[in-house]
């Protein structure tokens, strides 16, 4: 069983639980880690992982961040999502209009693709995968 570093927090456990109530969910989870190391005797990652229902490397990864920047590195929250979308503004709410009208909605996905290619981009690509070999 691998040993975690120790992890020295600066804060309080009072501070923690408080800035824990203060986050969304999906960060108030990444205060738990730092709060279990501070109130009871789990040191070790796989500990820590089956405390808090996670992996060791969620741990490792969320005491690098600590380690480096502090509580601010721990809840910083990069998502992805960096890639532009290919259809936006005008467009989008063309193809939010066409579903919402009840009288001209497209029946299907396909029915939508073809009317998005007709009218307003062609050639989108909708998947990475070949739909010829999936599924058959």
């Amino acid at each position: 069983m691998s040993i975690l570093k120790t992890l020295s927090t600066k804060e309080s456990t009072l501070e923690l639980k408080r800035l824990q109530k203060q986050q969304p969910s999906y960060l108030s989870i990444r205060l738990q880690m730092p709060l279990l190391m501070k109130t009871k005797s789990v040191h070790s990652k796989r500990g820590l992982a089956d405390s808090l229902g996670v992996s060791a490397n969620t741990i490792q990864s969320e005491k690098i961040m600590y380690d480096t920047g502090g509580l601010i590195g721990l809840l910083d929250y990069k998502r992805g999502g960096n890639k532009l979308s290919v259809i936006a503004g005008s467009n989008e709410k063309k193809i939010f209009s066409k579903l919402s009208d009840p009288h001209n909605a497209s029946g299907s996905f396909k029915e939508l693709q073809q009317w998005v290619d007709e009218n307003l981009i062609k050639g989108i690509i909708y998947c990475s995968f070949s739909t010829k070999n999936s599924f058959n």
